[in-house]
């Protein structure tokens, strides 16, 4: 698992929206789509209800993105 995905997972579980996050990471919704899907593979969890256009974590999403969140931090300091 590489930091830019976990980025990206926080960009989207944050906004909610993964064209919003798209836009705030500065890459294209496709690619940001992929590497989710890359995510979910390599960990066999599904993080994200998709339906349409909508995107909700799933209970292990939520679990996740506070870990997630922590591994940044960390990074970041």
């Amino acid at each position: 698992m590489d930091t830019l995905r976990l980025k990206y997972f926080s960009a989207v579980a944050e906004s909610g929206s993964v064209r919003k996050a798209a836009e705030i990471l500065r890459v294209s919704p496709p690619s940001l789509s992929k590497a989710i899907s890359h995510l979910e593979q390599e960990l066999d969890l599904q993080l994200f209800i998709r339906s349409g256009r909508n995107i909700c974590l799933t209970d292990s999403g939520l679990r996740f993105a506070e870990k997630a969140k922590e591994i940044l931090r960390s990074i970041e300091e």
